[in-house]
């Protein structure tokens, strides 16, 4: 059932009609402090997982956990992730952050990093939730960006056989084709992207110094340019269109079996016509679309008040 708008959103005046101020204002200014514990869960293929616990004193030995997955290049102390976790502890979650491989402040030790498609991790840390913590019978999932499209992508390519202790999930700012997004970015977002992937690598090459190679970084213009040299190699696909082609989520929406849903602000620069599933949504069981106008790439900052509309949507969602 798709919602074209959310009639009590109003986002603040100096973004309105304007969706690259909302985008970067909130990431820069907005702070929303949570107190983690870290957790490092090692992996069967030799790496590890480093995520980010959140336990909220409010209702003592509560059932129920949120899952939240950043965006690209980020991590567990996001705004986002923070804002969303301190939201939902005030309606009885427990709140754990997973930092994809090489987000969490150490790098991973494996060759490959984390990406688009990669929903093997998430996976396995619900079934090591559910096997290792038998107290939470209920699990929701929150993905932004890049943690969106793996979200989507891992409730349609499970289908039924999706852990039952998932009862529902939500993401937000989801490229449900990768293709044109990677195309339509703009330089100011490729830049920075670019500057802190530059970083990943040259770290990654101190342990792999004869499998990455930066020589002529500078040279790489556009972040098909990036996948196409280090991103679809190192995580086994052809090419750039091969790997944006079979880890796009919007082809797996039709294995949906679960209540899922998905917020896209149609002011999103990220994002193209391609990513708004309006018809399939309308006569979906499960899929959920809202198109609100204002909110930016995983913006949603809501005028007067303290929290974004992300969280408040997702305080309806899951209550």
């Amino acid at each position: 059932m798709p919602i074209s708008e959310a009639t009590f959103f109003e986002p603040p005046v100096y973004s309105l009609r304007n969706g690259h101020l909302q985008t970067i204002i909130p990431g820069l200014f907005r702070k929303v402090e949570v107190a983690y514990q870290r957790q490092r869960i090692e992996l069967p293929d030799g790496d590890f997982l480093d995520v980010d616990w959140a336990i909220q004193n409010q209702i003592p030995n509560t059932k129920k956990l949120a899952i939240v997955l950043h965006g690209m290049e980020g991590s567990s102390q996001r705004h986002y992730v923070t804002g969303m976790i301190k939201s939902l502890q005030t309606i009885g979650y427990d709140g754990l952050a997973m930092n994809f491989r090489s987000c969490s402040g150490e790098m991973n030790r494996l060759l490959r990093f984390y990406h688009h498609g990669d929903t093997g991790d998430i996976d396995f840390l619900v079934r090591y939730i559910e096997k290792n913590y038998p107290q939470y019978t209920e699990i929701v999932l929150v993905g932004f960006s890049l943690g969106g499209n793996i979200l989507v992508k891992y409730f349609g390519e499970s289908g039924k056989y999706l852990p039952k202790i998932i009862q529902k999930a939500l993401a937000f700012s989801t490229p449900f084709h990768l293709s044109s997004c990677s195309d339509a970015l703009t330089w100011i977002y490729t830049k920075n992207f670019l500057i802190s992937l530059k970083k990943r690598l040259a770290e990654k090459a101190k342990a792999y110094p004869d499998k990455i190679n930066l020589e002529n970084y500078e040279e790489i213009k556009n972040m098909r340019e990036f996948d196409n040299r280090y991103t679809a190699p190192l995580h086994g696909y052809k090419d750039a269109e091969d790997y944006y082609q079979k880890v796009s989520c919007g082809q797996y929406l039709s294995g949906i079996k679960r209540p899922i849903l998905v917020i896209n602000a149609l002011d999103d620069p990220f994002l193209t016509d391609l990513c708004y599933p309006t018809e399939i949504a309308k006569a979906h069981e499960f899929l959920y679309l809202e198109t609100p106008k204002f909110g930016g790439h995983v913006g949603f900052e809501v005028r007067n008040d303290t929290i974004s509309y992300a969280e408040k949507r997702a305080l309806e969602w899951f209550a």
